[in-house]
């Protein structure tokens, strides 16, 4: 079964480039935070769609300054 990981809408070359390492990936924007693996957000703000403010046991990612590589092999470290 494929990891499913929620990326912050502005993200588009993040979510093509988990999408393409195999994850399944969807935007935040759209989705139950709890239905996923992890969340990648940009960290520009830290309250992102109430995300700070809800409970999640969730792996938050924060993508500033790290590239999509980076982020992919923080997913992979995080959820192995």
């Amino acid at each position: 079964m494929h990891k499913k990981i929620l990326v912050e809408d502005s993200l588009t070359d993040v979510s093509k480039y988990l999408n393409g390492k195999g994850f399944d990936v969807s935007t935040i924007e759209n989705s139950d935070i709890n239905s996923c693996d992890a969340i990648v957000v940009t960290g520009g703000d830290s309250n992102i769609m109430g995300i700070s403010n809800t409970e999640t046991d969730k792996p938050i990612i924060n993508a500033r300054g790290k590239t999509s590589e980076e982020i992919y092999n923080q997913i992979k470290e995080t959820l192995s």
